[in-house]
């Protein structure tokens, strides 16, 4: 497909990109998105919801007398929007920036009935992020509402299977709304018969998001033993805060830092050392190449295996390897999947002292104290607990993957308890 140039049309040699590969390039949230790839991305979004409708209605109409199954579900997410402003005051402009925190609403609803064939015959409905004025039970009802009426008047012919699916903390009184709504629907019709066939056939069942709580029994989990952890968890962010801050310095001295590290013959088997960074979340390629030179801290120093000589640029590697190491990445305490990325990628830079290589940069006179400090957090606790973490979604990151691709919805239970096994024996 190429894009079109000039009043008549004319046919220039630029690709347009595909959806999925919009989406990619614009999901990350630092992307700043240009003027045209924000009219394209609000046209995909316009049709995409108008089709998506009309196909869950036609495909609801298809089921006829069979029961049909509808699974709607949302949730609120936060986002920091930067604004700026200008004004005038006796011919002189100024300008003004700050920061706004606005809710974003992302929710969808899935369709679902069987065929004659025993085949799910399934669509699902989408819509852009709605952003929100506020975060009360009355204006998620009324976004919910908009996007999928009662099913019923969808699928009137058959059994009707609403399926409502939320985080505990606005469960209940959403889906008591909703509940109202479909009680409503059947007070209209006039026709007694009519009425109590149509509530026979109209079921509602409501459940809690099952990725929230995977999440919160995680948290649980892990911070099992520990008596403060809310405060643990204050200390590891403060950490991880201040490895980001002195990272440019990390950079920086790196060369000087490589030819510190202690080259010897003895070495760890390089396939256990393999598996031990896998079992952290690092990437095959680099899990190879640390466990080739046996990258490791011992006893307060940093040590690598002969191996490293075998390299064209050994010292250049050396700080490839350190720096893939050196992958911190930022957490929210409320959300124990951001902390257990978190989590991981600290445990990988740990274990290749990276707190060692902090005291280096520390000892420069040109490094201040202000912005690093809260290293010191990251004490035997805090490591332990770090550690554990990492280790522990090993185990759940799949489990994450599989709840997100159904919609929080297992489809196949013994299929997810056979995977967890599956990662727990290895």
């Amino acid at each position: 497909m190429t894009r079109s140039s000039g009043s008549r049309g004319r046919q220039s040699s630029e690709v347009l990109p595909t959806f999925g590969e919009l989406i990619e390039r614009l999901a990350p949230a630092a992307v700043v998105v240009p003027n045209y790839d924000a009219r394209v991305v609000h046209k995909l979004c316009v049709v995409g919801k108008a089709f998506t409708r009309e196909q869950a209605i036609e495909t609801c109409a298809k089921a006829g007398s069979r029961p049909c199954m509808m699974i709607y579900s949302g949730d609120l997410t936060p986002m920091v929007h930067a604004f700026r402003t200008s004004f005038k005051i006796a011919d002189h402009v100024e300008r003004r920036e700050g920061r706004s925190v606005v809710e974003w609403c992302v929710h969808q609803a899935f369709f679902q009935w069987i065929d004659d064939s025993d085949r799910h015959v399934v669509r699902c409905l989408v819509d852009a992020p709605v952003k929100m004025s506020s975060k009360k039970t009355w204006d998620l009802f009324a976004v919910a509402d908009r996007l999928v009426p009662p099913l019923r008047l969808w699928h009137p012919k058959g059994i009707s299977i609403s399926w409502y699916a939320f985080d505990r903390g606005c469960r209940q009184a959403l889906c008591r709304l909703l509940r109202r709504r479909h009680l409503v629907n059947l007070a209209s019709i006039e026709d007694d018969t009519e009425r109590v066939m149509a509530s026979l056939l109209d079921w509602t069942l409501d459940s809690a998001c099952c990725d929230h709580d995977v999440q919160n029994g995680l948290s649980k989990g892990c911070s099992a033993g520990v008596e403060n952890f809310a405060q643990l968890t204050k200390d590891v962010y403060k950490g991880v805060r201040s490895l980001r801050a002195v990272y440019d310095k990390l950079v920086e001295t790196m060369p000087t830092w490589a030819h510190k590290v202690r080259v010897t013959e003895s070495a760890f088997d390089q396939d256990d050392v393999r598996r031990s960074w896998e079992c952290l979340g690092v990437k095959p390629w680099l899990a190879d190449s640390l466990a080739h030179i046996n990258l490791r801290l011992e006893d307060g120093a940093v040590f690598c295996h002969t191996n490293l000589w075998e390299q064209e640029d050994p010292m250049g590697h050396l700080g490839n390897c350190l720096l893939g190491a050196y992958k911190i990445s930022g957490f929210s305490a409320t959300r124990f999947l951001s902390m257990g990325t978190s989590c991981k990628c600290l445990s990988t830079a740990l274990a290749v002292g990276i707190l060692e290589h902090v005291a280096y940069c520390r000892a420069m006179p040109d490094v201040g104290e202000y912005y690093v400090h809260c290293v010191d957090l990251l004490n035997a606790p805090a490591k332990q607990f770090v550690f554990t973490t990492a280790l522990a979604t090993k185990v759940t990151d799949p489990l994450h993957a599989a709840l997100l691709r159904d919609d929080r919805v297992a489809k196949n239970p013994i299929c997810t308890s056979a995977r967890c096994m599956m990662k727990f024996a290895r």
